[in-house]
């Protein structure tokens, strides 16, 4: 494995010839890295698929991407600027093709890194998660205007709000980025459909 910032497991490409696209996974709250890696085989044969651990300790067990300070997830962001700046050369990526996949609050992360870093992070898929509001404001997201951004939510989820995922989806498609919003009959988890319609998604959309 190369040496990467973040601990993670990886699953190369069907066919490796020259660089390729990636995704990075982001687990939920008291998850690891192995969470969201049993995915791997319904994503694209094309991509690089990548599932990190986050940068801090969960107090109930695991591993989380909110941290303290006024930023919670100002550590985060930066460590997954790193990691993701370092691919291409690590792992043959095309540095143009990196998105980012995140469940619950690791899709929360992912929104705010790619508001943070839109010229690293070519898309985003926000599963079960949300925008903070510390990071909505207009100017911000703003900033990532013409990206490409799949938001998946719950019908059934009592842990975040489908309402929260509907209110994200308004805002980044009002700042002018690209946004797929679907709907699964599920609670705070991730339905087997979601999975295909987001793989579907990364063939035809980014």
């Amino acid at each position: 494995m190369a040496d990467l910032p973040l601990t993670y497991q990886h699953r190369p490409p069907e066919t490796e010839s020259g660089s390729a696209p990636a995704v990075i996974l982001l687990h939920g709250l008291g998850a690891d890295e192995g969470d969201l890696f049993s995915y791997a085989d319904v994503l694209p044969a094309e991509y690089h698929v990548l599932s990190v651990r986050g940068p801090h300790s969960s107090t109930g067990g695991g591993y989380a991407w909110m941290g303290s300070g006024q930023d919670r997830f100002a550590e985060s962001v930066s460590a997954l600027t790193a990691f993701a700046e370092r691919l291409p050369d690590a792992c043959d990526v095309d540095g143009d093709r990196i998105g980012l996949l995140g469940f619950s609050q690791g899709a929360k992360a992912a929104l705010v890194a790619l508001l943070a870093e839109p010229a690293l992070f070519a898309w985003v898929v926000s599963l079960n998660g949300f925008l903070p509001r510390s990071h909505s404001d207009e100017s911000v997201v703003e900033r990532a205007r013409g990206k490409s951004v799949f938001v998946g939510v719950g019908e059934h989820d009592s842990v975040i709000s489908p309402e929260l995922g509907a209110e994200t989806a308004e805002t980044l498609s009002a700042a002018g980025l690209d946004v797929t919003v679907r709907s699964y009959p599920v609670g705070h988890a991730i339905a087997d459909q979601e999975v295909e319609d987001v793989a579907e998604w990364l063939r035809t959309s980014v």
